[in-house]
């Protein structure tokens, strides 16, 4: 038989005839086509439709069928796979589409085993057949142990007329557990009137706490009123004392005015000087003039009363410019009001 196999892997076959049921090496199977890139490795899976699939080599492009696969006359489901090694194990690279064949009956019907098959029927045979063996060994360590355990309750039964004796005394222990667990009883009545009370001491503390937090609350409030009202005295002081510092400049600024005045009094003081220097120098020229001009008296005694009179504007403007220097002196020191007299 062929099998053809085309670009898609669909299958064509030459005849659906694999073999008749009992046959070995009779009819080789030929595939064509099935050759693709990076396969190493081509297998034709047969399944029977029970449960039971074979998976046979067919590489080399040519396999024939043994007793074991042609085992029953039916129809077999088949599939060729292309695969791949990868590591330590095959991976599929292509499948062609599911195809069937047929397997002929024979004259009886029953098929010669193969070796392979023979094998594996004694393979299983012996697996039964060491299962039988551990079994029976298992029944035997369980009647070892059964039998162990009659003598162990034998020397049980032979125990309990001695523990019999000790009963009186279990009886005793009985008493006095009982006696200890009313103490306890007792102990625990205590413990819990205990934890009562200081369940109840908890609750007033808790109660004194909620006090406490609220007066820790008000008092957080005032003093946070207290900080406003010291930031705002703190404020007023800080503007007092801007205000005591512009006055202090204020008064800066008079006593070095006051001082430029003085100066310049002093300088009015020597100007005046050197004017009375002049008058004085004038009146004694008006005399010499006088004194020239016996001839014209008239004239000569005019020209003396103006130049007099040049000589008393000198004076008064003296007069006032030292009056006005000591009242600014006197308004520096504080002096705002003084009366004078001519």
């Amino acid at each position: 038989m062929t099998i053809t196999l085309n670009t898609d892997y669909d299958v064509a076959l030459s005849t659906a005839l694999l073999g008749y049921v009992g046959e070995t090496n009779a009819r080789p199977v030929s595939v064509e086509g099935m050759e693709i890139d990076g396969a190493d490795r081509y297998v034709m899976t047969i399944d029977y439709g029970d449960g039971v699939q074979y998976e046979v080599d067919i590489t080399g492009g040519q396999w024939t069928p043994t007793a074991d696969i042609l085992r029953s006359a039916q129809t077999v489901s088949c599939q060729i796979c292309a695969k791949k090694l990868s590591g330590q194990e095959y991976i599929l690279l292509k499948k062609s589409r599911i195809f069937r064949l047929r397997i002929g009956a024979a004259i009886g019907d029953t098929a010669i085993p193969s070796p392979v098959v023979a094998m594996d029927a004694l393979d299983r045979i012996d697996a039964i057949g060491r299962q039988a063996h551990a079994d029976m060994q298992t029944a035997v360590t369980a009647a070892e142990t059964a039998t162990t355990a009659a003598e162990n309750a034998k020397k049980s039964a032979t125990a309990a007329g001695l523990s019999a004796d000790t009963a009186t005394q279990a009886a005793e222990r009985a008493e006095t557990a009982q006696a200890s667990a009313e103490t306890s009883a007792t102990q625990a009545d205590t413990a819990r009137q205990g934890a009562e009370t200081a369940r109840q001491q908890a609750v007033t503390a808790q109660n004194t706490a909620k006090i406490s937090a609220a007066q820790a609350s008000v008092s957080a409030q005032q003093t946070d009123a207290d900080k406003i009202v010291t930031a705002g005295y703190a404020k007023t002081a800080k503007t007092n004392a801007d205000s005591t510092a512009a006055d202090r400049q204020a008064v800066q600024t008079l006593a070095t005015q006051v001082t430029a005045d003085k100066a310049n009094v002093a300088e009015n003081t020597a100007k005046v000087a050197e004017d009375r220097t002049a008058a004085e120098t004038a009146a004694q020229t008006v005399q010499a003039v006088a004194d020239s001009l016996p001839d014209d008296y008239v004239t000569a005694v005019g020209k003396i009363a103006e130049n007099t009179a040049e000589i008393s504007a000198v004076k008064l403007t003296d007069k006032e410019l030292t009056r006005r220097v000591n009242a600014l002196y006197d308004l520096g020191n504080g002096i705002t009001h003084q009366f004078e007299t001519d």
